[in-house]
Parts: structure tokens; sequence; C-alpha cells
């Protein structure tokens, strides 16, 4: 890999990183004008799928589709890079286009025109195998690099616990409704897996000096 190949590479790891950390502060930041002018669906905080049905649906469609462009672009260390990636890319694309249905009293949704029960579940499909591509994509992260460097085990140990932080994520918001808890606890784990996946890019793209080389 020569440098131009190599200074490709880093600039579309820190677009990745931005893309997956603003996709959920613009959703609900924006969203928040829908909800004082009173033209969101009373659930649109719940998730950030939910977001489809709020003011900021253009940031929820957008970012999820620039994503999967990256995605698709993306040229990995392997072949198996790759291949999370491509899957990461169509499933990013996916949730996009099978939006949920989110509680509203709309029939026919998304990209498709499919039945909102129907599209809400592709759209689960989808982004239960994106969550799961993201994970194992940082995991891979540690095997990343020929030398194990000081800094290098330090980057393993903050992909570690991103890596942790997003299957608690997981985990947490596929029990807010068997335990009853608050709608918007998902949109709350969301964001912790959606910053944790994104902090994840940046320090492999270099943007955070002090774990650098």
């Amino acid at each position: 890999m020569n440098n131009n190949d190599k200074i490709l590479l880093k600039n579309q790891q820190k677009i990745l990183g931005w893309l997956c950390i603003l996709l959920p502060i613009l959703c609900i930041g924006f969203g928040l004008f829908g909800q004082f002018a009173g033209v969101n669906h009373p659930n649109w905080f719940h998730s950030i799928s939910a977001t489809y049905h709020a003011n900021s649906k253009l940031f929820m469609i957008s970012l999820l589709c620039m994503t999967a462009v990256y995605f698709w672009a993306y040229s990995g260390y392997d072949k198996i890079d790759n291949i999370l990636t491509c899957i990461s890319a169509i499933c990013a694309f996916g949730v996009a286009a099978f939006p949920t249905g989110g509680g509203t009293n709309e029939n026919i949704i998304g990209l498709f025109c499919l039945n909102s029960s129907i599209s809400s579940i592709f759209h689960c499909i989808f982004a239960g195998i994106l969550y799961v591509s993201f994970i194992v994509q940082i995991l891979r992260f540690r095997k990343h690099g020929n030398k194990m460097t000081e800094k290098k085990k330090l980057r393993n140990k903050v992909y570690l616990i991103c890596a942790i932080i997003m299957i608690c994520a997981i985990l947490c918001f596929a029990l807010v409704d068997p335990l009853g808890l608050p709608g918007y606890g998902i949109i709350i784990s969301e964001c912790f897996l959606q910053i944790g996946y994104g902090v994840s890019w940046l320090v492999k793209a270099g943007c955070v000096k002090c774990l650098n080389d």
C-alpha cells in the first residue's frame, strides 16, 4: 500500500467515524425543532429509526445512505474486511429503505411502499445484522498492524472497550420492552452504540493523536 492509498484509507475511516457519530446527534438535535413545532409523531424520539417520522427524517435517510456508499467504497486491509463493510453497506441502505412503523398510523411506508408491519420486519433484520457487523469490525481492528507497539496495545484496549459498550447497548435496548422500560431507553442505547463505533473508526484513522505511534 503506497502513501496515497494510506491517505485515502485514513480519510475514508475518518468520514465513516464522523458519519456514525453525527447520525444520532443530528437526528435528535434537529428533531427537537419538530417537537417544539408539534409536527413530529409522539414517539419520534424512541429510537433513531423512529426519527423517520420526524422533521429530521432527512438526516436519518441521507446519513445512512452516505454511510452505505462509504462502506461499499471502503478498501479494507484484507478480504474479510471488505466482506464485512459490504455487508454493512447493504444493511445501512436496508435500514433506510425499509423504515419502521414506529407506532404510527401509516399503512404504507418506505422506498418499496410496503405495509408498515412488513417493512418493520425487514428493518429489524437489517439493523440487527448491521450492528453485529459493527462489533465484528471493531474487534478485528485489534488484529490490524504488523507491530505490537505500546500505543497499539493501548488502541486495542480502546477498541475492546468500545466493543463492550456496543454489546451492552444492544443488550439494553433488547431488554427495553421485556422489562417495561421507557421507550426512549432504545435511543439512548443506540447513541452509545453509534458513538462507540464512530470513536473506534476515528482512533483507527489516527484522529486521536495521543494514541498514535
